[in-house]
C-alpha cells in the first residue's frame, strides 16, 4: 500500500542513475567503515570494561534497582528504566551482559542515525569519517553506558525514535508509524525529559508525506499512550499517598530551583496562605542563616544543593526534622511525595513574589549551566565507595560487594572537556544555522531534507529549553544533545557544502 502519496516513486523517476537502497549503502558501499566502526567500538568497550570491571553506581542507581526487584513501581522517578532492568535481569543477573546491552543500544542507535544522515545528505568522506571517529572514540559513550542510570537508555531511545521520524520523513512505512507512538509514550516513562516529544512527534507527522489518516492514527495512538500513563500514575499516587499529582519530584525541583535568588529578595510572609507554608518560610530562612547561606549562596551550576545535597540541603533538612516528627510513623519516602505539592506551592509563591529575581538568579545563571554542564556523578568513580550495598551485590549475582577500578578518577579528567567542547558544538551550530538560515534561496535543498533538519532542530532546541527552565544541568543529562547536536551540524555542514541534493543522490558513492 503507498500512503505517502507516490512521494518515494516520484522521486526515483527523477533520478539519472539506478538508486541505491539504505540496505545496499550501508551493508555493500560502507560496509568497511561500519565494521571497522564496530570493531573500535568492540575493542575500546573491552579495554574500558577491564579498566571498570563493575558498573558505576550513585544514589539513583540503589533506587532503580531496588525497584526492579521490588517491583513496586510507585515512585517520584519514571519507572520505565526499572522495568528495563528488570528485563534484563530476567535473562541474567549478570552485570557485563546489562552493560553490554547498554552500550550496544546507545551506540547501534547513533550509528542508526549516521548513516541515515550519510544516506539522505551525502556529506563528503572527511565529514563522515570525522563523525564515525567521534563515535567510537568518544569517552562519554563508555562511562555513560557503565553507569546504572536512566540517562543512557533515555539518550539510546531517543536517537533511534528521532530516527525513526527522519525515515518516516523520507519512505514512511508501516513500522514507523505505528512503532514512533509507543516509542514515544515509553521515552516518557523512562525520562520525563521527554516532555516537549508529542510536540515533535506532531510536528514530524504534519510533515511527512503520508496519508492523514495514518497521520491522525499515529498521533492518536501516542497520545492515547501518554494519556494512560498520566492518568494510571495520577490514580496509584493518590492510593498510595493521598494526593492525585502527577510527580512530587517536580514540586521538590522547582522550589530547590527557586531558593536560589532566596538570598537576594525581601519575602512578604503575609503572601504565604495556609500556616504551612509559612512555617516552611520559617525554617528556610533560619536555616540560611544558620549555615551562612544568606552571604555565601549556591548558584545552579553548583547543582541542585538546596534540596538534597551537603551545607544547602535546607529541603531535606526541613523533611528530616518537621516532617519526621509531626508523623514519625511514616517511612521517609511517603514524607517524600506528600511534601511535594507543598514544596511546589511554596515555590510559585516566591517566584509569583519576584519573578524578575527568579529569572536573574536562576534561569540566566542556568543557561551557563546549560552550556558548561556540571560533573556530578562523574567526578569520581562509585563516589569514591569501594563496595556497594548487599541489595545490589545480590541483585547482580556476586557473593562480595567489593568493586574497583582501575582508574576512578578517569571519568573526571576525560569528560571535564566535554564541558567547553559542548559550548563549542552550540556556537558552531548556531552560526552555521544563521548562515544555513541566509543561504536558503541559494541552496539547492530538497524539501526532504529541510523538513528533516526543521524536526531535528526543533528537538534540539526543545531539549535545550526544557533543561534550562527545569533543573540544573548534569552532563549526564548532556549525552542526548551531545550526540543530536553533532548529527545535526553533520546534516547543516553537509546542506552547506550542496553536497546533498537529494533529487540527484542515492547515487553509488564513490569508492
Amino acid at each position: 500500500m503507498v500512503f505517502y502519496k507516490n512521494y518515494y516513486s516520484i522521486m526515483q523517476q527523477a533520478l539519472t542513475v539506478n538508486p541505491v537502497s539504505f540496505r545496499q549503502f550501508v551493508f555493500v558501499h560502507y560496509k568497511q567503515q561500519l565494521l571497522f566502526s564496530i570493531l573500535g567500538m568492540l575493542t575500546l568497550f573491552i579495554v574500558y570494561k577491564i579498566l571498570y570491571p563493575f558498573p558505576d553506581t550513585y544514589v539513583d542507581s540503589f533506587h532503580y534497582l531496588s525497584l526492579a526487584e521490588d517491583g513496586n513501581y510507585i515512585s517520584v522517578w519514571p519507572m520505565g528504566y526499572s522495568y528495563f532492568l528488570r528485563a534484563v535481569h530476567f535473562i541474567t543477573p549478570s552485570h557485563l551482559f546489562l552493560i553490554t546491552v547498554q552500550f550496544a543500544l546507545l551506540q547501534g542507535a547513533c550509528l542508526w542515525m549516521a548513516f541515515t544522515l550519510f544516506y539522505l545528505f551525502q556529506p563528503d568522506e572527511r565529514l563522515k569519517n570525522a563523525v564515525l571517529i567521534f563515535l567510537v572514540f568518544n569517552p562519554m559513550s563508555y562511562y555513560l553506558a557503565n553507569l546504572i542510570s536512566s540517562d543512557v537508555f533515555f539518550a539510546a531511545l531517543s536517537v533511534a525514535w528521532l530516527t525513526i521520524l527522519v525515515k518516516m520523513l523520507y519512505e514512511a512505512q508501516y513500522w514507523h508509524i505505528l512503532l514512533q507512538g509507543p516509542l514515544l509514550a515509553y521515552l516518557f516513562l523512562v525520562r520525563y525529559q521527554a516532555a516537549y516529544y508529542p510536540i515533535i512527534m506532531i510536528v514530524a507527522l504534519w510533515l511527512a508525506p503520508i496519508n492523514r489518516v495514518w497521520k491522525v492514527l499515529s498521533a492518536t495512538i501516542g497520545v492515547l499512550l501518554l494519556v494512560w500513563i498520566v492518568n494510571t500514575t495520577l490514580q496509584k499516587n493518590l492510593r498510595q499517598y493521598g494526593r492525585k499529582e502527577f510527580s512530587a519530584q517536580s514540586g521538590w525541583i522547582l522550589a530547590s530551583n527557586a531558593l536560589f535568588m532566596y538570598p537576594y529578595i525581601r519575602i512578604d510572609t503575609a503572601a504565604f496562605q495556609g500556616e504551612r507554608l509559612q512555617q516552611m518560610d520559617q525554617v528556610v530562612s533560619t536555616y540560611f542563616k544558620a549555615n551562612d547561606l544568606m552571604q555565601h549562596p549556591f548558584y545552579p551550576w553548583d547543582g541542585p544543593q538546596y534540596m538534597l545535597g551537603g551545607r544547602g540541603a535546607v529541603m531535606w533538612y526541613h523533611l528530616a526534622t518537621v516532617e519526621e516528627a509531626a508523623q514519625p510513623d511514616k517511612p521517609v519516602f511517603w514524607l517524600y511525595n506528600r511534601m511535594g505539592v507543598h514544596w511546589a506551592n511554596y515555590a510559585k509563591a516566591l517566584i509569583k513574589q519576584h519573578p524578575w529575581a527568579y529569572v536573574q538568579y536562576y534561569l540566566l545563571p542556568n543557561v551557563i549551566t546549560y552550556f558548561l554542564p556540571v560533573i556530578e556523578q562523574f567526578t569520581v568513580y562509585s563516589m569514591g565507595r569501594n563496595k556497594v550495598p548487599t541489595r545490589v551485590a545480590r541483585w547482580f549475582g556476586r557473593k562480595d560487594r567489593y568493586i574497583s577500578a582501575v582508574w576512578p578518577k578517569g571519568s573526571y579528567y576525560l569528560l571535564w572537556g566535554f564541558r567547553p567542547l559542548f559550548l563549542l558544538l552550540n556556537l558552531v551550530l548556531l552560526v552555521c544555522g544563521i548562515q544555513l538560515l541566509k543561504k536558503r534561496k541559494q541552496i539547492q535543498m530538497h524539501p526532504v531534507q529541510q523538513k528533516i533538519l526543521i524536526v531535528l532542530g526543533l528537538a534540539f532546541v526543545g531539549n535545550a529549553a526544557l533543561l534550562i527552565i527545569s533543573i540544573p544541568v548534569m552532563l549526564r543529562y548532556q549525552a542526548f544533545a551531545l550526540f543530536q547536536g553533532v548529527l545535526l551540524l553533520l546534516a547543516i555542514i553537509a546542506v552547506l557544502q550542496k553536497n546533498a541534493k537529494l533529487n540527484e543522490v542515492l547515487f553509488r558513492p564513490q569508492n
